[in-house]
């Protein structure tokens, strides 16, 4: 078996790969991934892109009013029951 770079076998049979042990039978990846450095900045542009993407499945596609719901209420904004529709990717 040929190790990569930098990685070597610890007395007890580990394979050590940077911060990463691996059991003898076990598979070694082709590459590891690599630890991402990131800036303050970088990492509140990454949350916050994550995060609307998120609140964007949880977002309703539409919503039906029960049939209950009548008249104008529905104009003017009722308190009745809305059953929220989600796309079916969401769950």
């Amino acid at each position: 078996m040929t190790l990569p770079e930098g990685a070597y076998v610890t007395p007890q049979g580990w394979v050590v790969i940077g911060d990463e042990a691996y059991l003898p039978g076990e598979k070694i990846p082709r590459q590891t991934r690599p630890y991402r450095h990131l800036t303050d900045e970088q990492r509140a542009t990454y949350n916050r892109d994550w995060m609307r993407r998120y609140r964007a499945r949880q977002r309703p596609a539409a919503s039906l009013h029960a049939l209950r719901c009548t008249g104008p209420t529905f104009a003017t904004g009722c308190r009745c029951e809305k059953i929220p529709l989600y796309p079916k990717d969401a769950a």
